[in-house]
């Protein structure tokens, strides 16, 4: 990676080393959230003047260049995107950018980010009962084809992170998820082993949702492992469940800690095969395969295959509610197969 070590005044030349390491990158990344002093904080005060204004869109880059600087913004995202590049990698070339043509780009990561603002968007509205398109007036007051009455409850804030959700309100609302409590997004799929069997391995994995974004992966939980055929996940979950019951109920003691930390798992991430199988309902290309309506779909007839099933725009829709849900369980036959 690329880190400043000093700079020469006089010739105004800084000097640039090279380390595999990348511990050093994140201390700075960690730091540039924070307070930032001499050289940098003249550095990053300088990108806050030049690409926080709406000049960027016609001022060159820098004086005789052919394209401005939100244009060169661009042409960074697309490298990013075109060549996978990681954090520490954009970090990286952003520093040497600077490096080179100093105060032309963002100095992080996080000041580049930034200046896409996501709140520019625009904003259509629908009838939740019956999803008849209402245009961009926000001033309606009931549906013209179901005469519903029609609530708003936009914000303005963009969701951006697990922590930012709405979700996670919620449970600090509902479960007085305390500063030092901690929650879970957790997920497990089959990964299969053998070419000529049909024997798999199931890890349930989770990562701690308060941690910063670029540590959660990298200090992934291994909470189980199945080995065999695709699990019965009543079966395969019942430790899990019990644990994390109670670890919200009683928590656990960190180091020596006197308050206790509770534990809630608030999400599972999962593709949509494992997240049927995980919660024991049919998927997608099954008859009422449909999470949100009671809609069995369509089949249509596959030269190839099976038939696909596919789910075309009705109206009225008969929506999935939690008691129907709860119903439906209770009248589930007990035998559970695949």
């Amino acid at each position: 990676m690329i880190s400043r070590e000093n700079s020469v005044q006089d010739e105004n030349i800084e000097t640039v080393s090279f380390h595999d390491q990348t511990s050093s990158h994140d201390s700075s990344d960690e730091c540039s959230d924070g307070v930032e002093s001499g050289d940098e904080a003249g550095h990053a005060s300088n990108n806050r003047r030049n690409f926080n204004n709406d000049q960027d869109e016609k001022e060159p880059i820098y004086p005789g260049a052919n394209i401005t600087k939100t244009q060169s913004l661009l042409l960074i995202l697309c490298f990013v995107l075109r060549h996978k590049l990681t954090d520490v990698a954009l970090g990286d070339l952003l520093l040497l950018l600077n490096t080179l043509f100093p105060n032309t780009v963002p100095a992080t990561k996080h000041k580049f980010y930034n200046l896409f603002n996501l709140e520019q968007s625009e904003k259509h509205f629908y009838c939740s009962t019956c999803m008849s398109y209402m245009g961009k007036d926000s001033t309606i007051a009931a549906c013209n084809k179901c005469n519903q009455k029609l609530r708003f409850w936009l914000k303005s804030k963009s969701v951006n992170d697990v922590t930012t959700s709405a979700l996670y309100k919620e449970l600090i609302a509902k479960h007085g998820l305390g500063r030092n409590d901690v929650s879970l997004t957790w997920n497990t799929d089959g990964i299969p082993i053998f070419n000529s069997s049909n024997y798999s391995i199931w890890p349930l994995q989770a990562f701690v949702n308060e941690l910063p974004q670029h540590l959660r992966g990298k200090n992934i939980l291994l909470l189980g492992l199945w080995f065999g055929q695709k699990p019965i996940m009543n079966t395969f979950l019942k430790p899990f469940v019990e644990e994390c019951r109670h670890l919200e109920s009683d928590g656990f003691i960190f180091c020596n800690e006197i308050q206790p930390r509770k534990l809630f798992p608030l999400l599972q991430s999962a593709d949509a095969p494992a997240r049927a199988i995980v919660r024991n309902v049919k998927q997608f290309n099954s008859k009422h395969g449909c999470d949100w309506c009671e809609f069995e779909g369509v089949a249509l007839p596959n030269k190839t295959g099976p038939p696909v099933r596919y789910y075309p725009h009705r109206t009225p829709v008969v929506m999935r509610t939690a008691a129907k849900q709860a119903a439906y369980a209770l009248k589930a036959s007990p035998t559970i197969t695949y």
